[in-house]
């Protein structure tokens, strides 16, 4: 997602804390690349982006970095190769497990009313995730386990 949903987090520049929320490749406001092949999105990519950022901002040598979602895996991953200036990592709603979250998803995929299941099956097995009855099937899971109140625009 864009950066939009994590602007409330601007309070705490209010505090004199400096704050940088972007968009990377691919999404929001950033560029767009919708005819890169699929090999051309890789962690290296998104974890040279952050660290292009962090030199163009002169902050790589002391800043906290806080990930949320993707962002989380990505700041983990940045974390991991140990970056000098990196003071503190925060991880929100993020996995761990890419292993343990698909088997967690499946546990609550399962139970989703049985035409709802055997929607999405059938779709995923003839690569027609645009019909229709694919997308309620989806928009069934959302509502049941991903965003329990209207979705925003």
């Amino acid at each position: 997602m864009a950066h939009n949903y994590l602007k409330p987090m601007e309070e705490l520049a209010q505090d004199g804390w400096p704050l940088v929320l972007y968009d990377q490749l691919g999404c929001g406001r950033s560029t767009h690349l919708p005819n890169a092949p699929r090999h051309f999105w890789t962690i290296e990519l998104f974890l040279e982006e952050l660290s292009a950022l962090l030199d163009h901002l002169n902050i790589s040598s002391d800043y906290h970095l806080f990930g949320q979602s993707w962002g989380g895996m990505l700041a983990a991953e940045h974390a991991v190769r140990c970056p000098q200036g990196l003071q503190s990592l925060i991880l929100s709603n993020s996995l761990a497990s890419s292993a343990l979250w698909a088997q967690g998803a499946n546990r609550l995929r399962a139970q989703l009313p049985k035409d709802a299941l055997e929607a999405l099956e059938r779709h995923e097995t003839n690569g027609t995730l645009g019909d229709p009855e694919y997308v309620a099937a989806v928009e069934e899971y959302y509502a049941r386990h991903v965003c329990r109140v209207p979705l925003p625009d």
